[in-house]
Order: structure tokens, then C-alpha cells, then sequence
């Protein structure tokens, strides 16, 4: 898609089948002259809902980039709170319900986010959230629920705790990875919140990814350390 917006469309470059192409290599074959259009035993789609004529109107006219009036920003399931709230709310710092993360959207903060769901998923066995519909309702309620934790530290004044989305239950398939007879010590350090062994290191590394505030999540580098500390940190054999 790249090329075809730098360069303009390839001949025939259209959804839909390939006939256009293959008509251009016969002519050119032919020396001018079109030859009968080979049979294609399959349909040739160059980019969904006609999105390769969007791309190669850059090329039309003026020649000026194509406009986009929207866009897909990702699958819900991976999509971190900062993309779910993109655009939403009040932008005015001046305003009460005003919160500096629903302008951030997409970036390595983002990408991190996506990567913890990755990982929970490759981990467990099954998606963080069950369906489309649920990160939405779960970020959301996180997000408040983490605001009237965070008004009370301030009235407080005691430290605020960076939640995660990670549950109770999640935090058990997590935990569950480890030897059972390993878990009740397992559950002591995490009531103590020093985690240990190899479930403890994945139970860091992904909550830590999946932290709701993107200012407080690990960077890639971090990410990468801690990849390598649970790798280290496997059985040997």
C-alpha cells in the first residue's frame, strides 16, 4: 500500500479481479497489439472495500495525498485504554471530567498494552476478554474505579498504586502456571506483592504491560529485560 500511494496504481491496480493486469503483460507481449486474456483460475483482490483506488487517486489530477474521513484503529481485544478513548470526553484542561491520556491514542505505550494481551493469551490459553464488546465495559469501569482510588490517595496522601486490568481470576490463570507444589508460597508473595519463580516473573511482566495509565507502563526495552529475566528463569531441560 505504500508503494502503491508513492507511486501510484501498478496497470490495473483495481479491486477486483486480474484482468487488467494480465491484459497490460499481453500487450506488452504482443508488441501493442492486446491478445486474448489468459484464463486465472482465481479471483486477484489487491486491498479490500476499494481501498487500492483510494490510494492510487494520489496519482490522479492535483496528484495531492488521498483524504480519510475515518479509520479502523485495531481489534477491541488489543486495543489499549488510551485508543479507547480517543476522542472522547472533554479535551479542555479546564474542564472536571478533562484527562490528559484520551489524546495520547497510538503509540509504543499503545503497542506495549497490545503486547501484554499477546502474551496473557499465549500464556493461558485464551483471550484476556471474551469478546468485542468486553474491553470497552471492563477498561471503562477500570478507569473509574482507578479515579476514586486516586482521588482518595491525593486526600489521603498516601501513595497511588498504578492498577492494571488484570482481575483476581486472570491473575490465577497466571499463577496456575507454576508447580502446585508451589502455589501456596505463591499466594503469600502475592499478598505481599514480591512475586517469585517463574509464574511470579510472567505475573509481573504481564501486569506490568497492562497497566491502565500509559505513562506508568514499561518501556520496550524494559519489556524486552524482563522477556529475557522469565526466559532465565525457565526449568532447565
Amino acid at each position: 500500500l505504500d508503494a502503491a500511494g508513492a507511486d501510484g496504481p501498478a496497470p490495473g491496480a483495481a479491486a477486483g479481479d486480474g484482468s487488467g493486469a494480465a491484459g497490460g503483460d499481453c500487450e506488452a507481449e504482443s508488441g501493442g497489439g492486446v491478445g486474448p486474456a489468459p484464463e486465472i483460475p482465481f479471483s486477484l483482490v489487491l486491498a479490500d472495500f476499494g481501498e487500492s483506488v483510494v490510494y492510487g487517486a494520489c496519482a490522479d489530477g492535483g496528484g495531492g495525498a488521498p483524504a480519510f474521513t475515518s479509520r479502523h484503529r485495531g481489534s477491541a481485544a488489543f486495543m489499549s485504554p488510551e485508543m479507547h478513548m480517543l476522542g472522547s470526553g472533554s479535551h479542555a484542561r479546564e474542564h472536571a471530567a478533562y484527562d490528559r491520556r484520551r489524546l495520547r491514542g497510538a503509540g509504543k505505550a499503545h503497542d506495549v498494552w497490545s503486547l501484554g494481551c499477546c502474551l496473557y493469551e499465549l500464556l493461558v490459553g485464551s483471550p484476556l476478554f471474551a469478546d468485542e464488546a468486553e474491553p470497552a465495559l471492563r477498561i471503562g469501569a477500570a478507569l473509574e474505579a482507578d479515579a476514586r482510588r486516586r482521588a482518595e490517595a491525593r486526600r489521603d496522601g498516601t501513595a497511588h498504586r498504578q492498577a492494571s486490568i488484570l482481575r483476581d481470576t486472570d491473575r490465577a490463570r497466571l499463577a496456575a502456571l507454576q508447580q502446585q507444589q508451589q502455589q501456596q508460597q505463591q499466594q503469600q508473595q502475592q499478598q505481599q506483592q514480591q512475586p517469585d519463580g517463574l509464574a511470579g516473573v510472567l505475573l509481573e511482566l504481564v501486569d506490568s504491560t497492562l497497566v491502565l495509565d500509559a505513562v506508568h507502563r514499561p518501556g520496550l526495552g524494559e519489556v524486552a529485560r524482563r522477556v529475557r529475566r522469565a526466559l532465565e528463569s525457565l526449568p532447565q531441560g
